[in-house]
């Protein structure tokens, strides 16, 4: 019986994504209780002329191969679900290595806590070498946070795509809504969607992938300001989560107090404030910008 699914889209990361195909291979999960489903998003680099070489290369693996015009990650975790035949469905990134407990973490969970989702934990990879932007974003920060204080119900903006299952009978067809451009709260949209029908995301700190992506400040901060234009897409569809944190005139004072953060933090040294600061200032400024166009 096929267990798991284990969805993987991916774009112009041919090397890691072999690394983490390698990783499934070490898993102390039987094999034959699990498939993975890899789906190129139209990837422009050269290496991937490879890609149906694959098979060949891991052929422990029930490994299926996809491939899509780039249409952003959700279009291509659909793929992988509409083709699944697994109980469940693993996400996982195609920057992330699995631990080889991973999968035989996430059905533990799965059979003492049925008919929800379960998170695992999201950690760097230990040979990178980590600088002051990815130590503040992650696994305690904007990225990734697990501080999670409830264990069994940790909020439907945990569904992090990068290492996350959930029974495939509960996903529709089209699972992820192709409304968001590129990533970015298109999966905890899906979140939400679960929530509003009681289920719950539960976590297991034992299920771990290693994140192998080296961000730079600039680069993060991009980031922040397509998660903030995503924000607006997400508040559309669900206008019932427009809180005061959605208020304009409550967000220009936020961005008062992200300048005071900025300046406070750069004159006295102080780095997480300082990137406190300007992590939230790229985020509302694009928030801003793009929902008062939409007004408009």
């Amino acid at each position: 019986m096929i267990h798991f699914s284990v969805i993987v889209p991916t774009y112009n990361r041919f090397s890691k994504l072999q690394g983490i195909l390698t990783s499934l291979t070490e898993q102390t999960f039987p094999t034959d209780q699990f498939e993975v489903l890899v789906v190129n998003d139209g990837s422009s680099d050269a290496e991937y002329a490879q890609f149906h070489d694959l098979k060949k290369q891991y052929p422990s693996l029930q490994l299926q191969l996809f491939e899509q015009q780039n249409s952003g990650a959700a279009t291509a975790r659909n793929v992988g679900v509409n083709a699944a035949s697994g109980e469940f469905v693993l996400f996982i990134g195609d920057d992330t290595y699995a631990h080889p407990d991973l999968l035989r973490e996430h059905y533990r969970f799965h059979e003492i806590h049925p008919n929800n989702c379960v998170l695992g934990f999201v950690d760097w990879y230990p040979k990178l070498e980590l600088n002051e932007i990815m130590k503040f974003i992650a696994p305690y920060g904007l990225q990734f946070d697990f501080r999670i204080k409830n264990p069994l119900d940790c909020g439907y903006r945990r569904f992090y795509t990068s290492n996350i299952s959930v029974q495939r009978s509960l996903l529709e067809s089209d699972p992820f809504l192709r409304d968001f451009p590129g990533c970015n709260w298109e999966d905890i949209e899906l979140g939400y969607r679960l929530h509003r029908s009681g289920i719950k995301i539960v976590y297991n700190p034992q299920a771990v992938v290693y994140h192998d992506h080296q961000y730079q400040l600039e680069q993060f901060l991009q980031r922040q300001e397509r998660s903030g234009e995503n924000k607006t897409i997400f508040l559309k569809l669900h206008p019932e989560l427009r809180t005061l944190w959605s208020n304009h005139i409550f967000l220009r004072l936020m961005l008062l107090k992200c300048t005071l953060q900025i300046v406070i933090g750069s004159l006295c040294h102080l780095n997480r404030i300082r990137l406190r600061g300007l992590c939230l200032k790229a985020y509302i400024v694009a928030f801003l910008k793009t929902d008062t166009k939409s007004a408009n």
